[in-house]
């Protein structure tokens, strides 16, 4: 039986054009994932995805989630 495996790495939160290890070494069937901002650009934080087009990028909302805390209540992060 063959499996299909599909890498996913965090492109990292350093705010540089390229992602940081180990997403720099996603090749061929690798994702980065990036966060943005709520008007949909990539958030200061977020690293890109550098120019390598054997590299596909996935972002998600990644500044001023809520969460839960410890004491029952919730507060958004960055």
């Amino acid at each position: 039986m063959a499996y299909l495996l599909i890498k996913v790495s965090a492109a990292g939160n350093s705010g540089g054009f390229s992602p940081a290890n180990p997403a720099s070494y996603a090749m061929e069937y690798g994702f980065s994932v990036g966060a943005i901002e709520s008007d949909r650009t990539i958030a200061h934080f977020s690293n890109g995805a550098g120019d390598d087009s054997n590299m596909y990028d996935l972002v998600a909302p990644g500044v001023d989630i809520f969460s839960t805390l410890p004491d029952h209540t919730y507060a958004s992060w960055i």
